[in-house]
């Protein structure tokens, strides 16, 4: 498995590295900036990213905006500080396959990280018993015309990811379960309970 960690904090890079390794995970690589993030990823084929928010320049979001669409064989976890449903659900929306509050228990981490490599196995799996792979058009949109690499592994994405249907998602700091569902665009359409949570929260909010 190979794993990149995203963190401007150099403590908290190091910590996250030894922890992995102290695991046996041994191909582990870290990256201090956004910026710089966005190159690696791109170029570096990645199993799982440890991705942080708060970072000068190039934030979290900002990495996942640039990189989700054009690696669909690689898994977000987001590890930060801020813990905010609005900010959880952005990043759902972005990609991220889970989302950890700073300070992690090493067992929930190392679990979310078994598990997104896993999900990454599965879309895999999906994507060879359905006859296409992430470079190449599914035949569903055959009639599709683009020479555009990346468009033809956005569409690649979009359709295994939205051949998954639903998923759930529990490991968010009040431990809410939540299913999502994928759409076309390969975007989440609609975050069950916690979205649904989040906006009659800022409707009574409103009301008051």
């Amino acid at each position: 498995m190979k794993i990149l960690i995203v963190d401007d904090e150099e403590l908290s890079l190091t910590y996250v590295r030894r922890v992995l390794k102290w695991r046996g995970m041994r191909n582990v690589e870290i990256c201090d900036s956004g910026r710089e993030a966005i190159k690696k990823i791109r170029e570096g084929n990645f199993d799982v990213v440890l991705l942080d928010l708060l970072m000068p320049e190039v934030d979290g979001i900002q990495v996942l905006e640039a990189v989700s669409p054009f690696c669909p064989r690689t898994e977000f976890i987001i590890l930060t500080a801020v813990d905010d449903v609005a900010t959880t659900v952005k990043a759902m929306r972005r990609g991220a396959y889970d989302y950890l509050v700073k300070p992690v228990d090493n067992e929930l981490l190392f679990l979310s990280i078994e598990r997104a490599y896993e999900h990454k196995g599965l879309l895999a799996g999906l994507s060879a018993n359905a006859g296409f792979d992430a470079g190449g058009i599914p035949p569903a949109f055959a009639g599709t015309i683009t020479q555009s690499a990346q468009m033809k592994s956005l569409i690649s994405s979009a359709t295994m990811r939205r051949s998954m249907l639903s998923r759930t998602f529990n490991s968010c700091p009040e431990r809410t379960c939540i299913t999502y569902h994928w759409s076309l665009a390969g975007g989440i359409v609609g975050i069950v309970g916690l979205e649904n949570q989040f906006n009659s929260g800022s409707k009574s909010s409103g009301q008051e």
